[in-house]
């Protein structure tokens, strides 16, 4: 079996088997505002999807209910009219993945005040760079704006540069990004956040990763970050970073 089928694997089981409706417990705020006369709010999550006698539903009333809670937790206070981002991580044009891609679609083209959904493909790295010379290593670290798919350099910034930026009409915005289960690429972004911006180790990102998820992250979205750590330590020359897998 090829390295490429194995991953398609990982990712089937992962859209599947892993996927559920929304959880308060993976609803997290990981940063917000500081320094500015506006207070935006950074979050991760899972698909923010209920179901009642009718299907399933964008649950956006319990989804706020619980960025509020998360909020709580940090004695912060979310406001009461902000304007949502909605980053929705996808793998490809996979059947089990749509419906709730459309569902959240709707949602807001249904309500265009509430806020937005950003569509954005992360599937991962296919290799460790534990497996490689370290030259070799350096040299695509250095690199890696160029060749990573995820371009976890560049989407780490806009997210940051985002928490910075006052929202439409002057609302403060709150960025929510998730997968289906929340665990695989939800647990890539925010581990390369928080090494990026909130200076955890890579063995720091990837332990809270795994208890967030309640299980190991999927290897092709570990590798992910296991290249974003090593950027880190070769381009930005974070030397605190740790090892790197």
């Amino acid at each position: 079996m090829t390295l490429a089928t194995v991953l398609l694997v990982l990712v089937a089981l992962a859209c599947g088997a892993w996927a559920d409706t929304l959880e308060k417990e993976k609803v997290i705020l990981i940063d917000w505002t500081k320094g500015q006369p506006f207070t935006n709010f950074l979050f991760r999550g899972n698909e923010p999807k209920l179901t009642n006698a009718q299907g399933d539903y964008f649950a956006y009333t319990t989804l706020v209910s619980y960025l509020q809670s998360a909020a709580a937790n940090h004695s912060l206070t979310l406001p009461s009219k902000f304007w949502l981002i909605d980053y929705k991580l996808y793998y490809f044009d996979d059947p089990l993945e749509d419906p709730d891609i459309k569902l959240e679609t709707d949602f807001f083209s249904q309500n265009p005040s509430l806020g937005e959904i950003r569509l954005t493909q992360i599937i991962g790295t296919p290799t460790s760079p534990s497996i490689f010379p370290r030259e070799f290593v350096q040299a695509e670290a250095l690199d890696l704006p160029n060749w990573q798919h995820d371009k976890l350099p560049q989407f780490m910034q806009t997210l940051h540069q985002l928490l910075y930026t006052q929202g439409v009409n002057g609302l403060p915005v709150v960025l929510y990004f998730h997968c289906e289960c929340g665990c695989d690429r939800t647990g890539e972004i925010a581990g390369s956040y928080v090494m990026r911006y909130l200076n955890y180790t890579y063995a720091q990102a990837y332990a809270w990763d795994q208890q967030v998820a309640g299980r190991w992250i999927l290897p092709n979205h570990n590798w992910a970050m296991e290249w974003f750590c090593e950027y880190l330590f070769y381009a930005l020359n974070f030397q605190s970073i740790g090892q790197c897998f």
